[in-house]
């Protein structure tokens, strides 16, 4: 499925800043949806180190953002280890 424009600047929109959180260096760099609908993809890159992080769609559509960003970091740190300074839940 192919993502207009618009909704690819609010999901990089939604994303960026928690993706920043994590690590101050980790790019955005696309996002996809697979063609049955069901999966969202993201990929950044730290360095030369690129992560694909993978979503329900649905789900993502639906989760609140607290709770997207520890989804997120779930997924950065079995990927990439841990932050590059600790993280302080709200």
């Amino acid at each position: 499925m192919i993502l207009s424009p618009e909704r690819r600047a609010r999901i990089r929109q939604r994303l960026e800043p928690m993706l920043k959180e994590y690590n101050a260096d980790l790019q955005f760099n696309a996002v996809f949806v697979d063609s049955t609908r069901e999966f969202l993809g993201v990929v950044a890159q730290l360095e030369e180190r690129p992560v694909l992080l993978k979503f329900r769609w649905v789900d993502f559509i639906s989760t609140s953002d607290p709770s997207l960003r520890d989804e997120i970091f779930s997924q950065l740190e079995q990927k990439l280890g841990p932050p590059e300074r600790p993280l302080v839940k709200a």
